[in-house]
C-alpha cells in the first residue's frame, strides 16, 4: 500500500495536466477501455481520484474495496500512457503488487505465504530483468567507470535539477563510477537467486533484501529516476515465510498469484520490440542498459525554473529531452508553461564533469559560461 500511495503521489502533477493534453496524440493502449480521445483524460482523473480515495480506505476490511481501486488505478495510469509511445516501468511493479493484494483480500484464505511468495517474486523478476538485459546488450563494459559517467550525464541533463551530494566524486572519478556500476549490476544479478534461496533458508532474505535496497538506491539516484516506491517493495523481502504459512495445495488465489507471475516471466525477458504499451502493466526492464551514451546532448530549459509550480516542472522531468516542435509544445502549454519561454540549451560532459551544477544553470547563465 505504501509503495502504491507513492506512486499515485508521483502521478498526481501528469494527471492533473493530462485533461488539457493534446487529443491527436492518444491511442488507446489495450489495457485501456476504449473511451473516446475527448473523454478519456477526464475519466482517467476520476479514476484517479477515485483510486487515491480507496487506497486510504485499505484497512476497511471490504473485499472487494482493493479490487476497485486496482482497476481504477489500472485505467487510469492505461488513459495517462495512451497519449505517450511507451509506458514507464517505475508503475508497473507497483501495480502488480496492488492485484496480488486484491487478490489476497478477495480470495477466502487467510494464509499470506502464497502472496508474499508471489509479491517476492516479482521484486525479484524486476531486478533480474533489468540485470539480464545489462548482461545481454553491454557484458562487463556496462560498469566501465567513463560509460556510468555519460549514462548519468544524460539522465541528469533532462530537467538539471538539484543531484545528490556524491554525484560530484562519481563524476571526478572513473574508478568510483566503475565501482558504483558493478556494485548495482551485482545487487541486481544476485537479487532473484537470494530471494529464492531465502525460501529454503530464511536467513537470505537479508541478503535479498539488501541487494534490493542498494539496486533501487542505485536507479533512484544514479540514474535520476526517482522512484522511492520501490524501497517499501524492496523491505518486502525481509518478510519470513514460515512452514505453516508456505502454499500447501493449490486454490483460485494461488492460481491467481501464479498467473500474474507467470505473466511476467513471459515478458521480463522478451528481448525484441516495446512491449510497454502492448502488456501494460506487465513490462520488461531494459533500464538503461545500452552502453556509448552520447558526449553532447541538447535540452529545454526555461529562465524562471525555480518559479514554476510542481505541474509546470514536471513537464521538464518528462519532456526537456524532446526537441521543441509543435507537439513538445500543445504539451508545454498543457502543463501551464509559456512557450515563447521555451529555449535549447547544449551541455557537454566535459563541462559536467569539471561542474555539475552547469545543467542547473539558466539558459542566460548556459550562455555567457559557453562563451567564456
Amino acid at each position: 500500500i505504501t509503495s502504491t500511495i507513492l506512486t499515485w503521489f508521483d502521478f498526481v502533477p501528469r494527471i492533473l495536466a493530462m485533461p488539457k493534453y493534446p487529443v491527436n496524440a492518444y491511442s488507446s493502449l489495450p489495457a485501456s477501455f476504449p473511451w473516446p480521445a475527448s473523454i478519456a483524460p477526464q475519466v482517467g482523473l476520476v479514476l484517479f481520484v477515485l483510486a487515491g480515495c480507496s487506497l486510504v480506505l485499505f484497512r476497511l476490511r471490504y473485499r472487494w474495496l482493493m479490487l476497485f481501486a486496482t482497476l481504477a488505478f489500472t485505467q487510469s495510469l492505461a488513459i495517462y500512457w495512451s497519449f505517450f509511445g511507451s509506458a514507464s516501468h517505475g508503475s508497473q511493479l507497483p501495480l502488480l503488487a496492488l492485484w496480488t493484494l486484491a487478490i489476497f483480500r478477495l480470495g477466502k484464505s487467510m494464509n499470506p505465504g502464497p502472496w508474499i511468495m508471489s509479491l517476492q517474486i516479482l521484486i525479484g523478476l524486476m531486478f533480474m530483468s533489468a540485470a539480464y538485459f545489462k548482461w545481454t546488450t553491454s557484458g562487463v563494459y556496462w560498469a566501465a567507470g567513463y560509460e556510468m559517467q555519460r549514462r548519468i550525464f544524460v539522465s541528469y541533463s533532462v530537467d538539471g535539477i538539484a543531484f545528490p551530494f556524491f554525484l560530484p566524486y562519481l563524476m571526478s572519478s572513473t574508478s568510483l563510477a566503475t565501482i558504483s556500476g558493478i556494485v548495482e549490476l551485482l545487487a541486481q544479478s544476485a537479487c532473484l537467486p537470494l530471494i529464492v534461496a531465502s525460501f529454503v533458508r530464511p536467513k537470505m532474505r537479508f541478503l535479498a533484501g539488501l541487494s534490493a535496497v542498494v539496486a533501487a538506491a542505485g536507479i533512484h539516484l544514479g540514474m535520476n529516476l526517482f522512484c522511492f516506491q520501490f524501497f517499501p517493495l524492496s523491505l518486502v523481502l525481509l518478510v519470513p515465510l514460515k512452514k505453516q504459512e508456505q502454499p500447501t495445495r493449490a486454490n483460485l488465489q494461488t492460481l491467481g498469484f501464479a498467473a500474474i507471475v507467470a505473466l511476467c516471466i513471459a515478458t521480463a525477458f522478451y528481448p525484441k520490440g516495446n512491449l510497454s504499451r502492448k502488456v501494460f502493466p506487465l513490462t520488461y526492464y531494459p533500464m538503461y542498459s545500452t552502453s556509448g551514451y552520447p558526449l553532447k546532448v541538447v535540452r529545454l530549459r526555461t529562465t524562471n525554473y525555480e518559479a514554476l509550480g510542481p505541474i509546470q516542472k514536471e513537464f521538464f522531468h518528462h519532456f526537456g529531452k524532446h526537441p521543441l516542435d509543435e507537439h513538445t509544445i500543445q504539451f508545454a502549454q498543457a502543463h501551464g508553461v509559456a512557450p515563447e519561454k521555451l529555449i535549447t540549451v547544449s551541455y557537454t560532459l566535459k563541462s559536467f564533469r569539471e561542474n555539475p551544477t552547469s545543467l542547473s544553470s539558466s539558459p542566460a547563465e548556459t550562455k555567457e559560461n559557453q562563451k567564456q
